[in-house]
């Protein structure tokens, strides 16, 4: 799944639109907003129970797709101990993924605008 094929108007529990603003802000700025994202991404998926983090996997993705990602990611992990864990570990793939897509669809929008 392509992150074009996320929707950026996708509620999360936790990230409000003040959060997606200031990363806009920054990103017009050049500032790298990675880190920002990531840490908001684990803030929001530690607040999720199982049925919150199933939901966002099954809506944005599926189990094989998150599995690829994390594995992707050199030395990571995938949790196995706790099945809340290992859920809220898939979730995060996904959690992120939108985040990212709302950044970048309402950067588009300003560059567009100001190009115009």
């Amino acid at each position: 799944m392509s992150s074009t094929s996320y929707k950026a108007h996708c509620v999360l529990k936790g990230c409000d639109a003040k959060f997606i603003n200031g990363l806009v802000k920054s990103a017009l700025n050049g500032v790298d907003i990675s880190t920002d994202t990531i840490n908001k991404a684990l803030s929001i998926v530690n607040s999720y129970d199982l049925k919150e983090c199933n939901k966002i996997i099954l809506k944005h993705g599926d189990f094989h797709d998150a599995y690829s990602k994390i594995k992707a990611v050199t030395g990571l992990e995938i949790e196995k101990a706790s099945k809340l864990r290992f859920y809220r570990q898939f979730a995060y793939v996904y959690v992120r993924q939108i985040m990212n897509t709302k950044v970048k669809v309402k950067v588009d929008a300003i560059l567009a605008k100001h190009n115009a």
